[in-house]
């Protein structure tokens, strides 16, 4: 009988650019925002955020980029919000720290 292959090799999801600020930018932070540059990304309906305590994943569909990284500082999911600027590429996200 011949076997059957499956061609189904999914090549991982590229790793954005993004750069990690906290404010204040001195001691203790009560905030971190998070810049992640999409250049690829019309729209935020492309993509999924998830916030955790202690890491942030980011989707972008179908498959154009992943992100998944372990926060310096603990913070609080309910407490976060995300924007993207459409003519820049670019989601900022602000998470407040349980270091508040």
């Amino acid at each position: 009988k011949p076997v059957k292959k499956t061609t189904n090799q999914t090549q991982p999801a590229p790793k954005p650019d993004y750069i990690v600020l906290q404010e204040p930018i001195e001691g203790t932070p009560n905030y971190l925002i998070i810049e992640i540059m999409l250049p690829d990304i019309e729209s935020s309906s492309k993509l999924t955020l998830d916030v955790g305590e202690d890491r942030l994943t980011l989707h972008a569909h179908p498959a154009k980029y992943f992100l998944d990284i372990e926060l310096p500082y603990d913070v609080i999911p309910l407490e976060s919000g995300a924007q993207f600027d459409t003519s820049a590429h670019m989601l900022t996200v602000a998470l407040m720290t349980t270091c508040v």
